[in-house]
Order: C-alpha cells, then structure tokens, then sequence
C-alpha cells in the first residue's frame, strides 16, 4: 500500500479514545470523523435564526419597524389574534399574527429575547425541542387567554368585558415562555431566583395593568416552567416547606418589591386598563409621572437589596414606605372628592396600590424575625483552653467572622442570625 492510501484510509478512521480517559470512568466523546466536525456557530441555532429573519422581513414588509401600526388599518385587523378572531372562526391569526409586532420599540425587547434566551435554549435542547418550548407556549398563551376571556364577553366584570374585545400582536409571550423553559437548564440559585421573579412580576402586572399581553405573558410563562423539565429530561424537584428559612423569606421580600416597582414604571409607559379591579379603560396617559416612578425603582431596587442582606434598617424604611403607601391609598378610597382617586403611585386601580402595599406590610411584620435587630452582635465563646472569646454576628450569609481576645483565636463560626447567638461551625 502506497503512502497516500495509508493517509486516505486513516483520514475514515474514527478517532480514537485514550487509554486513561477510557480507565477513569468518566464520560468520553463519542467516535466521530475527521471530516465531519459537530457544528458550530450559526450552524446550531437554525430556529432562532429563522425566526429572527421573519420577524424582521415582516417588520420591514408592513413598516412596522420604523411607525407604530394602525389600529384601524385593515392588515392589524387581519392578523390579530384574540377573543374576537376566535368567535369569528379566524384561529389561523394565532400563527400569523406572531410575527409582527404593533410598535417598533418591541422589536429589540423581543430580538433580545429570542436571540439570548431562545439562542442558548437551543443550543442546549436542540432545534426540535426549542422549537416546541416556542411555538408551544405562544400558542398556549394566546389562545388560552382568548378562551378564559371568553365567557366574559358582553359581561358585568368591566376589566374581563374590556378584554375580551382587545387584540393582540407578537411573539413576546413565546419569547418569554422559552425563558421559563430554559430556568430549567440553570443553576439553582438562579433557577429559583428567575422563576420567582417571573410569576411575580407577571402576576402584579395582571393585577395592577391587566393589558391582553400581560395575561398571555403570565400563561406562557407558567406553561414554560412546566414544559421546561420535561424538554430537558430532568425530573420537577420541590423544595420542602421546612427548607424555607429566614434566608428564603428575605429573597421571597426582595423579589416580591422589586416585582412591584419594575410593573409600576411598566404601567407608567404603557397605561394598562386597571388591572383585574380596573373599570377596563385606561388610568392615565403614557409617561405620566415616569420621572417618578424611575427614582421608586431605583430605591425600591436599593432596599430590596439591602432586605436581602438581613439588615434591620432596611426592614423599617420598607415597613414605614409600605405603611403610609397604604394608609394614603386608603384615604383616596374613603374621600375620593377630596384626593384625585387616579393620582396614586401605581396609576392603574384605586385597590392596586393598597392592596400591593398591605401585602408587603404583612409579609414584613410576620417574618420580622427574619432581620437582625441589632447590626453587630457579640456573643461570648468558651475557647478549648477555657479562655473567653467573642464571635461578631455580622455577616449576612449567616457566618460570623473570627475574633480573638489576646492570644486565644476563635475559628470560624456558625451564626444563628434569628438569635444573635454563635455556633461552633
């Protein structure tokens, strides 16, 4: 045999495993061809790039990328979807009308979404699978909140009555769906955190908003999370209610008020109808009071942040805001000829804005014992020598720092923050 056959024959040889990585136990590449590399780059993500370059050739096509749409022209009216198109019969909307967005400023929201969140899922998953989580949960969305709005049509409930005669435009909820699957592929501090941010915040924008998107959002995103596992080929996985220490309650605060001030400058550029209290018109004009709610974000973000640390100064700068926030609302319910009804912070119900605050005052004053009192508490510990020493309970991950008197060191111990006391770590 020839030199350039021997080359031509090894080159159709699989390639080898080495012995040592054979021995160990662990998971090894499979056998593949020289010449027929696994793909990389844009050649992974066929789906995402597919429906970034029809949601754009749409955009361009109907000029939707440069003008808001009509909401009387006769293309918004024909690719809609909603509670309308399903009593006419017109069920193909919910596929045709994902691609084209109503305003040009939610094609980068939604791009961004797609590109990072569907990208990465599908690069994870597969193109199969993340193309199901997609089209699954925007069609889950829209045409469940079509069908829950349905029997209300014509109704005596004002906010249901009003949606149910909205259409809709996007493919926002099928973007945020994936995001809900792909919680499922992250680590579980983030999993956790993701998830409970996302029905948060979705479940105050229904209630405080109540817009057509804000519904299909929550639907789609909810259907993510429970698709989510199943797509990856992992088991759903509860944690039990006695894991739910003063750790979780501080995160569960922190996330619930960050919920509140991001819908609240949400609603502020895109007035909603109420909410599921709302009377199903609009509460204000858009950029009413953005400044304001901006400067609430940007503090409500502060404290929120500074609950989850466990610091007591925090808890009462939450528990006083949340108390006068309710006792304000309150007053505008029981005097509205004195105080503007629609002048509160939210902008949307008149009930929005006590019940959001009565909520997180609840919430603080029944776990109050979740926070220190006392910002640096100093507990004694008896040394193996006999000798006094002191722990400082300071650190916020439920550590305390080591400390020593003369001489002796202490290690490092285990603070239990409830109490102020240390324990041997």
């Amino acid at each position: 045999m020839s030199i350039q056959a021997a080359v031509r024959a090894s080159d159709r040889q699989p390639l080898p495993v080495s012995a040592s990585v054979r021995g160990t136990g662990a998971r090894t590449m499979a056998w593949r061809p020289v010449g027929r590399p696994r793909p990389s780059g844009s050649g992974r993500v066929p789906v995402t790039l597919g429906v970034v370059a029809l949601l754009l050739c749409a955009a361009i096509a109907t000029a939707t990328l440069w003008r808001a749409a009509d909401p009387e022209s006769g293309l918004l009216q024909a690719l809609s979807f909603g509670t309308p198109r399903l009593q006419d019969g017109r069920i193909w909307t919910f596929a045709t009308g994902a691609f084209l967005l109503p305003r040009p400023e939610f094609y980068p929201v939604v791009g961004l979404l797609l590109v990072i969140g569907l990208g990465g899922y599908e690069r994870r998953v597969g193109s199969v699978k993340a193309l199901i989580a997609l089209v699954g949960t925007q069609l889950f969305g829209t045409v469940s909140a079509a069908i829950v709005l349905l029997p209300f049509d014509g109704g005596v409930w004002p906010w249901a009555a009003a949606l149910a005669d909205k259409v809709d435009l996007g493919l926002s909820a099928g973007a945020l769906g994936v995001v809900g699957a792909a919680s499922a592929l992250t680590s579980d501090q983030l999993r956790v955190r993701l998830r409970a941010f996302g029905i948060a915040y979705l479940t105050v924008a229904v209630v405080r908003s109540g817009l057509l998107w804000d519904l299909e959002h929550l639907l789609a995103f909810s259907a993510g999370l429970i698709a989510g596992p199943r797509l990856a080929g992992r088991r759903c996985r509860r944690m039990p209610l006695r894991h739910f220490d003063s750790l979780h309650v501080r995160g569960a605060v922190a996330i619930l008020i960050s919920s509140i001030a991001t819908a609240n400058l949400v609603d502020r550029l895109y007035p909603g109808l109420g909410g599921l209290f709302g009377n199903g018109t609009p509460t204000h004009p858009p950029m009413r009071g953005i400044g304001i709610a901006v400067g609430q974000l940007v503090v409500a973000l502060l404290v929120a942040d500074a609950l989850r640390r466990g610091r007591a100064a925090a808890w009462w700068v939450a528990s006083a805001g949340s108390g006068l926030t309710l006792v304000n609302s309150v007053i505008g319910l029981l005097a509205p000829a004195a105080v503007d009804p629609t002048a509160h912070s939210g902008g949307g119900s008149p009930l929005a804005d006590p019940l959001s605050a009565g909520l997180v005052l609840a919430v603080l004053l029944v776990n109050r014992r979740s926070w220190r009192w006392r910002t640096r508490t100093a507990s004694p510990v008896v040394a193996s020598d006999g000798s006094a020493a002191r722990c400082s309970c300071s650190d916020s991950a439920g550590r305390c720092s080591s400390g020593h008197y003369g001489t002796v060191s202490v290690p490092l111990l285990t603070c239990w923050t409830s109490s102020g006391r240390c324990w041997p770590g």
